[in-house]
């Protein structure tokens, strides 16, 4: 479960609707009406799974059916390759991934706010989806985290010491 966020929601819809004008103000407006729906109805936080429903509803509900077919496909894929990847902890221990625990580790290790830390760890998640890795070592993937955090500005690569600081 996670806060909705009607951006999220946008760009997902944009990456399965076709290049156009009209879709790209279709997906905007689709994207709203699903926040106004949340809105009336006082709903906080939702599931990814109620997102793509409402998504493919709404991409149906306006034509464009082969968009909606791309969404659930590509969801499926996703989902089916997040279940086959493992984390290797110390001691050989593996457990299933989670995005949730990665954003998590990022939020506390590096003190980032929810939005940044669900970023990183979903580019990380897509990285390793797209090489197709079925199992990899948690301090691996803390390092990736650690290159991501620098690489997007978001600390400076080493820390200042104490007498450096102004």
């Amino acid at each position: 479960m996670e806060a909705f966020d009607r951006h999220k929601l946008r760009a997902c819809l944009m990456r399965v609707a076709p290049d156009d004008q009209s879709n790209v103000c279709a997906t905007d407006s689709l994207s709203s009406s699903v926040e106004c729906y949340m809105l009336q109805r006082s709903v906080r936080t939702i599931s990814s799974a109620a997102v793509l429903e409402m998504a493919l509803a709404a991409l149906h509900a306006v034509g464009l059916k082969k968009s909606a077919y791309r969404l659930e496909r590509h969801y499926c894929a996703r989902e089916r390759m997040r279940s086959r990847l493992m984390v290797v902890h110390e001691g050989g221990i593996k457990t299933a991934w989670s995005k949730d625990w990665l954003a998590e580790n990022a939020r506390s290790q590096w003190a980032l706010g929810r939005t940044a830390a669900r970023i990183l760890a979903g580019r990380i998640e897509e990285m390793l989806l797209a090489r197709r890795i079925k199992s990899i070592a948690r301090k691996d993937i803390m390092k990736m985290l650690g290159r991501l955090v620098v690489a997007y500005g978001l600390i400076i690569p080493c820390p200042l010491e104490a007498g450096a600081r102004k």
